[in-house]
């Protein structure tokens, strides 16, 4: 058995581009030959279909005002409660 001594820092490349990189195994991938395609098959497949191109910047911000809003409205109900615990 021979070793191969590297150094440290090209060990820890070589070890990053390994755990980075996905790797296709062919003996998992099941491939099946059909004889002749199937249309009804396909068309259902494809009245399924759908395209979004979402603006999720718009999104993010959309989300992120809802729950501000929230916050908002917990606070003012302890603000509230507070109130009324000293008002007493």
């Amino acid at each position: 058995m021979r070793l191969l001594l590297l150094h440290p820092m090209l060990m820890r490349l070589l070890l990053s581009f390994v755990r980075s990189s996905t790797l296709t195994i062919l003996y998992q991938v099941k491939r099946m030959h059909v004889a002749q395609r199937e249309n009804p098959i396909v068309n259902r497949l494809n009245k399924t279909k759908v395209e979004k191109f979402p603006d999720l910047r718009q999104e993010k911000e959309d989300r992120l005002k809802e729950l501000r809003g929230q916050d908002r409205a917990a606070q003012q109900s302890r603000v509230s409660l507070q109130y009324l615990i000293r008002t007493l």
